[in-house]
């Protein structure tokens, strides 16, 4: 209990000030104890308040699946939806963003190519064209395992599929010979 005249605190069950004497009234001890009342009752509620962790609860759970699930879904969109060129031990290769086509260097003269398909393809196109961009032969695989590049650092190639007519899948290869 603080004392009105001085404001030394007191104890609540005090009659008069420690400090100046002062006699405390029956309200100053009353509102005292109804404020002591208030904070005991806060700290029994807070103790007895079960504390839950935020990855204990079913919303956190839940989201953290759906928002998996969105990222996965996007990044299979942006990236799983592409004509790719993938390792091999006849071949190293970069990707060149400036030109936007794959730089393979082949070990020998001549090599198979792996790619990553996207989708079930059925048929896959190969056009070679020279620096110029002249078409120099144009060729139709049914089996992917079937595609082989040639090295000739004059030429490129151009490899495309489709999963319908409409709409193809290409990508650029220039073949260069391993260093």
């Amino acid at each position: 209990m603080k004392c009105s005249k001085c404001g030394k605190r007191n104890v609540t069950q005090a009659n008069y000030c420690i400090k100046c004497g002062n006699r405390f009234t029956n309200d100053e001890r009353n509102k005292s104890k109804s404020i002591l009342r208030v904070i005991v009752n806060i700290k029994k509620w807070y103790a007895n308040t079960p504390i839950k962790k935020i990855t204990d609860s079913t919303f956190y759970k839940i989201g953290t699946i759906l928002v998996t699930i969105i990222i996965g879904i996007v990044c299979i969109l942006l990236n799983g939806n592409y004509l790719k060129l993938m390792e091999s031990d006849n071949y190293s290769y970069t990707y060149d963003n400036n030109i936007g086509a794959y730089r393979l260097y082949l070990n020998k003269d001549e090599s198979n190519i792996n790619l990553y398909l996207p989708h079930k393809v059925n048929k896959f196109y190969v056009n070679v064209y020279d620096k110029s961009d002249n078409v120099i032969s144009k060729n139709v695989y049914d089996d992917i395992n079937d595609i082989k590049v040639v090295l000739d650092e004059n030429n490129y190639y151009e490899i495309s599929c489709s999963k319908n007519k409409t709409k193809r899948n290409t990508i650029k290869v220039y073949i260069e010979r391993q260093l």
